[in-house]
Order: structure tokens, then C-alpha cells, then sequence
């Protein structure tokens, strides 16, 4: 009985949780003034990834075994470096 009561308000309580969990939907996203998603703010752009192909590459589709190896001696340098 007592493990029966014990999981029956266990549910209550995870169901309660969830309603108050709940947003009242009040939330408007903001737009510009062409009625666009405003996406003003601070963007973090420190990836890994660069924005731009490095003009050493030219029109190669993918790096050789050998560009791999040296660009990770490149990134082990400069890390050791740091």
C-alpha cells in the first residue's frame, strides 16, 4: 500500500511539474520592419570552421592524406605554441 501511495504521488508531482512547466504562450517574437525574424544581437563566430576557403586550396575538393597530416602538425604546433 504504502509503495502504491508512494508512486501515486510520484506521478502527481511529475504531472504538476509539467503544467507549471508549461509557457502561457503571452511571448511575441520580435520583427523588423519588413515583418522578418529580428536577429539583432551578439553572435559568437570562434569556430573552428573559417568563413571563407583559404585560397591555397584553389578548386581541390578534398585535402590529401598528406595536407591532413600537415595541418594537424600545424594545429598540434599552434596549440603548443599557446
Amino acid at each position: 500500500m504504502k509503495t502504491e501511495n508512494l508512486l501515486i504521488f510520484s506521478i502527481l508531482t511529475m504531472v504538476c511539474g509539467f503544467v507549471v512547466a508549461q509557457s502561457d504562450g503571452d511571448y511575441v517574437v520580435p520583427r523588423t520592419e519588413y515583418g522578418q525574424p529580428d536577429l539583432q544581437g551578439v553572435w559568437n563566430f570562434s569556430s573552428n570552421t573559417p568563413m571563407q576557403r583559404p585560397t591555397r586550396y584553389g578548386n581541390q575538393e578534398f585535402l590529401s592524406p598528406e595536407q591532413v597530416q600537415e595541418a594537424i602538425k600545424r594545429q598540434q604546433a599552434s596549440a603548443a605554441a599557446a
